[in-house]
């Protein structure tokens, strides 16, 4: 789309480290938030971009490395789901029947829900993080914002390049992209990555290393130009991962007492919780008193004991075809996925074979988007599209434990329990925006998107797990549910020269579905209704006359209610979803970019967010409940009104510089280093329950990368150095009523050598 702006930097030039010419400063960088090629600094929302270049300074690799350059943006993983967060919006646990808050769009097409490796980086011509409910042109599922990721598109060169990695904790990395244009018309671009990392946490009980993960990526693109006016792109893309979990899990071998209750909890203090009746774990010293932390695997020989961890598969078709007609720019992507992931848990933290269960999931989506845009006049614009989603999930669980095991041998089938749902997801929709400018210099935009879902849920379960669950039958339908909504968008901006003033008013809409695992009646319990979001945001963002320096700031304010809450609940096979709570957000956001000289770029940004429930009467979590004299630890419900939004730190930012430049008669050298702080956080609301356990406290991580090379760019030789201090912080936390808390734990300090070939 930007190759389609002759005003537009040519695909490849984005870069916001080098210079235009030999006077230095900055390059522009053109998105496409708005459905349309534009400079960043003229885009009337808060956004961040990170063009090719700045990807390879940064050494990221994928979509959760954002994080450490986008203040707002918290990224984690947990078993095979992707969670993202902007300005404290997001879900935990997106199944099938539910989707992550924040949409994300791969080369043009929405994703219904990502896991590992669809978040991996390879061969991307731009990367865009839009905060904010993004309801009118990225549709439901965008009340936090959107990412858009964009692969380099096949071009009329013939070009290759190759890189190879090397470091500590057994990484490895195969990375290769080639370029051949095939006739005057048709060109075409294959990109590859393996990647291999081994574990970063030591299993006491099995000697074994966790944590590791392995990943492949494999893409194909075949590009049609037969004229200016019309282009074709064909992609289809194949991502594998596999990994295990590596979690710390707070022992339940011993008693742990309770000593910062408060309120009607206050009782338990000084009391033991958390208990495990014959659990051996005398062979482990304690060394973190009163809680002694380790992750330990059951003995037992079990079906599915050797794929403890998670894993799965992406199978991804694209077609992209864009073209002019009469003064109207129109542009179509029809996509295709199918996606298979799993995740296989031990969560009872003990030797025992107590809560052992397997959790398949996945999908078979099909998207169709078409979007038109036009110059009426030379002061009327516009934008019109439209969207269909056609979306067949499911969700199946199989438990394996004591428990299940007895009811299995006590069932005709003999078979351990298992089953789940399959969820079917038609969604409708159509927007358009008008882009008026009544004088020079002031545009004012209004539009709006109307959405239809339409769902429907069915159940099956083998009859082990009838008996088990109680249930009153093996098989259900579920009932329909449908939803509307209209989500408008209006903005008012002014460009002063130097400087481009924003205001705007965007609401968007998280849809609403079914809390899955949903084992049977009553559907009342399962029903989740949309959450709705409305936002008003102001901006100001600056360039200088002489291209050297670039800083935005905006300042937002949110209503949000309904929001959709996932608490965990393994008596009723791992989370459920609530609705009821109200929430505001309010914050400041700037970034910038300074080059003083060319051989020298300054960059940074930070965040400042306070988002708390205002209303949340039927908070869940995990807490002591029973007798003052012999409380146990089980599922609790609390008033968490006033609390914070999960994933919401109050202030988050980076600081980082480039230096680029020749180091010797023909050898070019660039260093980059980048340091990320954070605020404390809740993993959920109200940190897990009563114990307040779920959290991450404040941290900081410093990375640092480089590389020298001669100026013609055949190779070059680089090194990278992640979590240089050796910060300790977790990815994700979470307390499990009967068992615990466990967390994973982010990586220690990770570096490595590259070496880069082009042709």
């Amino acid at each position: 789309m930007a190759q389609a702006d002759p005003s537009a930097p040519a695909a490849g030039t984005t870069s916001d480290a080098t210079a235009v010419d030999g006077t230095g400063g900055l390059d522009e960088i053109v998105v496409t938030a708005q459905r349309r090629s534009e400079n960043l600094q003229k885009v009337p929302l808060s956004v961040t971009a990170v063009p090719p270049a700045r990807l390879e300074q940064l050494n990221i690799r994928s979509v959760d490395q954002l994080q450490t350059v986008t203040p707002g943006f918290v990224f984690n993983t947990g078993y095979t789901y992707s969670m993202i967060f902007i300005r404290g919006v997001g879900a935990n646990f997106p199944n099938a029947g539910l989707e992550p808050a924040v949409a994300t769009y791969i080369d043009g097409a929405y994703a219904q829900r990502g896991f590992g490796a669809l978040y991996d980086l390879l061969d991307v011509d731009t990367v865009q993080i839009l905060k904010g409910p993004q309801g009118t042109l990225y549709g439901r599922n965008a009340s936090g914002g959107a990412v858009l990721i964009n692969s380099s598109a096949p071009t009329d060169t013939l070009e290759a390049h190759a890189t190879a990695e090397i470091g500590n904790l057994d990484h490895r990395l195969l990375e290769g992209v080639v370029n051949i244009p095939l006739s005057e018309t048709l060109s075409s671009r294959f990109a590859a990555r393996y990647r291999d990392d081994g574990g970063y946490v030591h299993n006491l009980a099995t000697g074994h290393d966790l944590g590791g993960r392995k990943s492949v990526t494999a893409r194909g693109r075949l590009a049609w130009e037969p004229s200016p006016d019309f282009k074709a792109i064909l992609t289809f893309q194949y991502d594998w991962n596999k990994g295990s979990m590596a979690p710390a899990a707070e022992r339940l071998g011993t008693t742990t007492t309770v000593n910062d209750l408060t309120g009607p909890f206050a009782g338990y203090n000084g009391r033991p919780i958390f208990t495990c009746t014959g659990c051996d774990v005398s062979s482990f010293p304690d060394t973190q008193s009163p809680v002694r932390r380790f992750y330990d695997t059951d003995q037992s020989e079990s079906a599915i004991r050797g794929r403890i961890g998670t894993g799965g598969r992406s199978y991804f078709y694209n077609l992209q075809l864009e073209g002019d007609l009469g003064g109207v720019h129109l542009r179509s992507v029809t996509a295709f996925r199918n996606q298979r992931d799993y995740g296989v848990s031990d969560l009872d933290f003990t030797r025992a074979l107590l809560f052992h269960y397997g959790q398949f999931s996945g999908s078979e989506a099909f998207t169709q988007d078409v979007t038109a845009t036009t110059d009426i006049t030379d002061r009327l614009h516009a934008v019109a599209g439209a969207s269909y989603v056609h979306d067949k999930g499911y969700f199946d669980l199989t438990f394996d434990g004591i428990g299940f095991r007895q009811a299995a041998a006590a069932s005709p089938s003999g078979i351990l329990p298992s089953g789940g749902n399959v969820v079917i997801t038609n969604s409708y929709s159509a927007f358009g925006e008008i882009t008026f400018e009544p004088i020079a210099r002031l545009k004012l935009t209004a539009g709006g998107r109307y959405t239809k879902d339409k769902r429907d849920i069915t159940g099956a379960f083998n009859d082990t797990i009838v008996s088990a669950f109680g249930l009153p039958a093996a098989r259900f339908d579920g009932p329909a549910i449908s939803f509307n909504s209209f989500t408008p968008r209006f903005v008012v901006a002014y460009d002063a020269g130097a400087v481009n003033l924003y205001a705007s008013y965007n609401k968007g809409f998280k849809a609403g579905g079914y809390s899955t695992p949903a084992l049977a009646q009553p559907f009342s319990a399962i029903i989740v209704r949309p959450e709705k979001i409305e936002s008003y945001e102001i901006g100001a963002k600056f360039a200088s006359a002489d291209r050297k320096l670039r800083a935005n700031i905006a300042a937002f304010l949110y209503h949000y209610r309904d929001v959709q809450v996932q608490v965990v609940r393994l008596d009723l096979g791992g989370s459920i979803v609530l609705n009821g709570a109200s929430a505001r957000g309010k914050g400041v956001e700037a970034d910038f970019q300074y080059q003083p000289v060319p051989w020298l770029t300054f960059f940074g940004a930070a965040s400042y967010l306070h988002a708390r429930f205002r209303d949340f009467p039927n908070g869940a979590g995990a807490g002591p409940t029973g007798s003052v004299a012999a409380p146990v630890f089980a599922n609790v419900s609390e008033d968490l009104s006033g609390f914070p939004l999960g994933r919401s730190p109050d202030f988050t930012g980076n600081i980082g510089a480039t230096l680029s430049g020749t180091v010797a008669t023909g050898w070019k050298a660039d260093l980059t280093g980048n340091v990320r702080y954070s605020d404390r956080y809740d993993f959920s609301p109200g940190a897990g329950g009563p114990l307040r356990t779920d959290f991450q406290r404040s941290f900081t991580v410093a990375d640092i990368s480089g590389n020298v090379g001669p100026d013609n760019g055949a190779y070059s030789i680089g090194f990278f150095i992640n979590n240089l201090t050796g910060e300790k912080y977790q990815s994700f936390r979470q307390s499990a009523a009967g068992f615990g808390a466990f967390d994973y734990v982010a990586k220690p300090r990770t570096y490595g050598l590259r070496v880069r070939a082009s042709y």
